[in-house]
Order: structure tokens, then C-alpha cells, then sequence
């Protein structure tokens, strides 16, 4: 992963920072998941929002392991389509549903992306 942002930092101009509390062993299914959703989250924070700024954060409290990304950016209207046309968010919350995660997803026009995604372990 860090090569992955590494090479977003360097093509993109943008910022990622990146959060890991001490993590469990995962089942493959889960890891697999919240690596594609963090991806296309990240994927979509350069297609679409104009982001300067990412936060990718995994962490672990309460017998849940919790991803959020969030990014800065023109983020856009929820109650409108909000995929710009692509599969992006139904992907990441079909991902999340396959591993009985909840997704999240908080935007507004011009207040950026987050994006939550909340396993039980």
C-alpha cells in the first residue's frame, strides 16, 4: 500500500497521509475487501475530487476494525447519483456488504468525501 501512495503522491501532487493502528490477523475475504474499497476511494479522490489532501485510516476499538478515507476536494451531492457515472461506489459498498461491514459515505458539494467503512471482527 504504501507504494501505491507513494505513486499517488508523486504523479498527483496530492497528499496521503496514512494511519494503522495494530491490526488482527483478517481473514483473506476482509483484507482483499478493505484494500479494493481504500483503493477505489483513493482511485476516485484523483478521478473526481480534485483532492490536495487524503486520509486513509485503520484502526482498531470496540471489537470493530474501522477504514476511513477521507479527502478534501469538491466533493458532491449524495442524493444525487454521486458515481459521476462509474461503478465506483456500488463497488465498494457491495465489497463492504460481502464482508457484513457497514458503509458510509458523507459528502457535500464543495466539502469533500469521507468514507467509512466498519467491521466486526
Amino acid at each position: 500500500m504504501n507504494a501505491r501512495l507513494d505513486a499517488v503522491e508523486r504523479r498527483s501532487g496530492t497528499t496521503v497521509h496514512l494511519s494503522l493502528s495494530e491490526i488482527p490477523a483478517l481473514p483473506q475475504q476482509v483484507e482483499t475487501n478493505l484494500y479494493r474499497i481504500a483503493l477505489e476511494a483513493l482511485n476516485n479522490s484523483l478521478k473526481y475530487a480534485r483532492a490536495s489532501r487524503v486520509d486513509i485510516t485503520l484502526c482498531v476499538e470496540n471489537e470493530r476494525l474501522t477504514l476511513t478515507v477521507t479527502k478534501d476536494g469538491v466533493g458532491f451531492d449524495t442524493a444525487g447519483n454521486g458515481s459521476q457515472g462509474g461503478l465506483g461506489l456500488d463497488g465498494m459498498q457491495e465489497r463492504a456488504r460481502q464482508i457484513g461491514a457497514l458503509f458510509n459515505l458523507e459528502s457535500a458539494p464543495g466539502k469533500g468525501v469521507s468514507v467509512v467503512v466498519d467491521v466486526p471482527l
